[in-house]
């Protein structure tokens, strides 16, 4: 994301995979040259096509992208033409992850209040694996909820756990 209107979110990476209609940030990180991290989709509806090729553009900041219905896409709507934009409200997008050695640390856009993490209401936490092979996807592997702890928030946009 190269608007500063985005705030903290700024520098973060996108993915817009085409067919899902769907925006994602991909926070990630680099531990001994080895890129690890995650996908999240962004607070905001889906489109109805898929999307690709944004770009933010300097006149206004906003992110412009486009799409189509072609094949293997579950969005199909003929075509579209899209803005997506800052409002100045708060989304808490995760725009980073740190991987620590008993746990994992997820940095957020915005201020999270700390009595969260402790909420199992306010946050849904859960693990899982992919197998990776030949075959097109895989069933979720060792799937469990997870707990969070905020007496490890080292800042007020992180969240522990």
């Amino acid at each position: 994301m190269t608007s500063e209107q985005v705030g903290a979110a700024q520098g973060s990476l996108l993915n817009s995979p085409y067919g899902t209609g769907r925006i994602f940030v991909v926070p990630h990180e680099n531990i001994g040259g080895q890129l690890q991290g995650g996908v999240v989709q962004l607070p905001i509806p889906d489109f109805p096509t898929g999307t690709m090729r944004g770009r933010f553009i300097p006149a206004n900041g906003h992110l412009y992208t486009c799409g189509l219905y072609a094949w293997a896409g579950n969005r199909q709507t003929e075509g579209g033409f899209y803005r997506v934009r800052a409002t100045g409200k708060a989304s808490w997008v995760p725009i980073g992850l740190h991987a620590r050695t008993n746990g994992m640390e997820i940095q957020f856009s915005d201020a999270l209040d700390p009595g969260l993490a402790n909420d199992p209401k306010s946050l849904r936490r859960q693990s899982l694996s992919l197998k990776r092979s030949a075959d097109y996807g895989s069933k979720h592997i060792d799937e469990h909820s997870l707990t969070s702890r905020a007496q490890r928030w080292p800042r007020k946009r992180s969240l522990c756990f």
